[in-house]
């Protein structure tokens, strides 16, 4: 897994590498930019820039000392170029790091004021050092106007950690905020690049590791995204002498006459991402579920949902099963929904219970409350969840869903742009997926694979959490294969 570090345990990792590593924060800064500035070279030359013209602008704090630092970094590695350095900062109030570095800076550096800029001055590279992690989308004046001069010049776009203007946290931004070609971060990527208007700000984002031993930012995160590796580390290896029953039991419990299909999707996800034995349960079942998936067919009401006469065969169900995911296309009958409350309620203690689509609202009904709960809405399901209207979300999701799970102890999935799972003090996005898995059926893919994982071992933030990283990675792929023209949800399915 890769950290993202929010702005105040950027701070802290700083603080752990001069109390804990004994690094000096001036020698930490240089390890810093020395990283950046061969990042910029490699990017330049990746882009094919033919870089001779420098503007490197600066604020007074520790962002504006690695731009200061860059700067003699870049006049060394080639005396050739041509490096402005735009600083209205006094040296009153810079941070000491930014003083030695404006001390540092060779006679080659010209140092002028943002006014003396000529916005018709060409520059091959502009480097956005203003303010960094620290920063957020309420920008105060002079630095608006630092922006919209910054932006409007020619050359190639860099930002310094973060782009001025941008909270490297919620992904929010000021109408002027700098817009970068490319973003060059320290040690980790930031949550905020991945949410709300980040992606449009950061351009290209590139990592520079800052000298300091692997894994010692994972110590202060409390966010992180998935990379591929992550699935072979997490699924268990299956040893030769396994059974169906060593990869768990999967029960799925849903579907009406006219939502057949949903629940059988689920089935099919299940089976398909790995569990060993998958059983479906519902008053009607799709003539295309998978030959693979044992079938239950439940009494019906009138209406086409699970008659309450399905109790006994459900717990007995429930009893054997390892997880037990429940709603894809359950309908919303009140007796059914009361039946399948105490159902949960008796097996959930023990059992990982995932619960999708119109389970969701045995919420309310359900004692239960804890760790083997995973709940998956959608962000107008998670509204009604928290008794608002769509348009009324907080535009911090994951501060509302990380709040929402710890006050009802549980594990939520936020199926969004991009998905979060949360534990409460815990988050994962999901960054990669794409807009063509907006179809019906995805989330009950999406249900059956949470489940799938789940019955593998996987605790339930690690199954909700993985299955959507691994069902956006089958979505990717989906998608690729038909050439972005168009996929349904069996597509996912079939590149899982």
């Amino acid at each position: 897994m890769l950290p993202l570090l929010l702005p105040y345990e950027v701070r802290q990792l700083d603080q752990a590498c001069h109390d804990v590593l004994g690094i000096p924060p001036v020698d930490l800064m240089e390890q810093a930019a020395r990283s950046a500035t061969n990042s910029l070279r490699t990017f330049i030359a990746l882009r094919g820039v033919r870089a001779t013209r420098y503007l490197i602008a600066c604020g007074g704090g520790n962002n504006g000392g690695d731009g200061l630092c860059m700067a003699r970094m870049i006049l060394e590695d080639d005396p050739s170029v041509s490096v402005v350095v735009a600083c209205d900062a006094s040296r009153e109030t810079m941070t000491e790091q930014a003083r030695v570095n404006l001390d540092r800076l060779p006679s080659a550096a010209k140092v002028v004021r943002f006014a003396e800029i000529d916005p018709a001055t060409d520059f091959d590279v502009i480097l956005d050092a203003l303010i960094g992690v620290g920063g957020g989308a309420d920008l105060r004046e002079p630095i608006p106007s630092f922006c919209v001069l910054l932006n409007s010049l020619s050359g190639m776009k860099v930002a310094i950690d973060v782009p001025t203007g941008l909270d490297a946290s919620t992904g929010a931004a000021s109408h002027d905020v700098f817009r970068a070609d490319v973003t060059i971060t320290m040690e980790t990527e930031k949550p905020g690049f991945f949410r709300n208007d980040g992606p449009a700000c950061t351009g290209s984002v590139v990592v520079a590791p800052i000298g300091i031993p692997d894994g010692t930012a994972t110590q202060f995160a409390s966010t992180f995204r998935y990379e591929p590796r992550d699935i072979e580390t997490l699924l268990p290896n299956r040893p030769r002498s396994a059974s169906k029953f060593d990869n768990g039991r999967v029960l799925v419990i849903g579907g009406t006459r006219s939502m057949r299909g949903a629940p059988s999707l689920a089935a099919h996800a299940a089976i398909s991402i790995g569990a060993g034995l998958v059983e479906l349960a519902a008053p009607y079942i799709h003539p295309l579920t998978p030959r693979e998936v044992m079938t239950y067919e439940l009494p019906s009401n009138a209406d086409g949902t699970i008659h309450v006469d399905a109790e006994s065969v459900l717990k007995e169900l429930l009893h054997r099963a390892t997880v037990c995911a429940v709603g894809p296309g359950l309908g919303t009958n009140e007796a059914t929904h009361q039946m399948m409350a105490r159902c949960i309620d008796e097996f959930a203690a023990e059992k990982i219970i995932v619960l999708d689509a119109d389970g969701l609202r045995l919420l309310s009904r359900i004692r239960y409350r804890g760790p083997n709960l995973i709940l998956t809405p959608h962000r107008g399901e998670f509204a009604r969840m928290m008794g608002i209207e769509r348009g009324d979300l907080p535009y911090d999701i994951v501060a509302a869903a990380a709040e929402f799970a710890e006050a009802n102890k549980c594990v939520l999935h936020v199926k969004d742009v991009p998905s979060i799972t949360t534990s409460g003090g815990r988050h994962v996005l999901t960054v990669n997926g794409n807009p063509a898995m907006a179809t019906a059926g995805s989330g009950d893919v999406l249900t059956g694979i949470i489940a799938g994982c789940a019955a593998q071992g996987l605790s339930s933030f690690e199954a909700a959490s993985l299955g959507a990283f691994i069902h956006a990675g089958a979505g990717d792929e989906a998608n690729a294969a038909s050439h972005h023209q168009r996929i349904v949800a069996g597509d996912i399915i079939r590149y899982l």
